[in-house]
């Protein structure tokens, strides 16, 4: 199945220099996700392409209550990530609001750490330490 027929694109989230983020419907499972599209620039540039395909796989492996879950990746037309879409404020307009947060204050009530309600930090992807194998946190 083609991306185009799988996910119906709902807004744009932001167009970056590599990627444009969408929040879409994902038709085969019935939830919304946010997808993340390789520009059809960078698709040529092969370096670009192993570094989409390497983020993916390492933020698929990754497991923690503040970290997105990866649903899908796909190279049909194009590559693309889909993944667990969080409604709300993102960490970037927070911090134009506000400034700068104090490291260990608390913005919510509950124990995970959120941001506000309907926020969720956005994920660190650093990959596995090479000495240890481990998942840094």
């Amino acid at each position: 199945m083609r991306r185009d027929e799988r996910f119906e694109v709902q807004r744009t989230i932001q167009d970056g220099m590599v990627a444009t983020s969408y929040k879409a419907r994902d038709r085969v499972l019935d939830r919304t996700v946010l997808l993340k599209v390789l520009h059809p620039r960078r698709a040529s540039d092969q370096d670009m392409v192993e570094r989409f395909r390497r983020e993916a796989m390492l933020q698929a492996r990754l497991k923690h209550p503040n970290i997105v879950t990866v649903y899908d990746f796909g190279t049909d037309e194009d590559m693309f990530i889909a993944s667990e879409f969080i409604d709300g404020d993102t960490l970037d307009s927070i911090l134009r609001q506000e400034g700068r947060l104090s490291v260990g204050a608390p913005r919510a009530p509950d124990a995970a750490g959120g941001a506000g309600p309907g926020v969720r930090p956005r994920p660190r992807r650093r990959p596995p330490g090479p000495e240890t194998g481990q998942h840094h946190g």
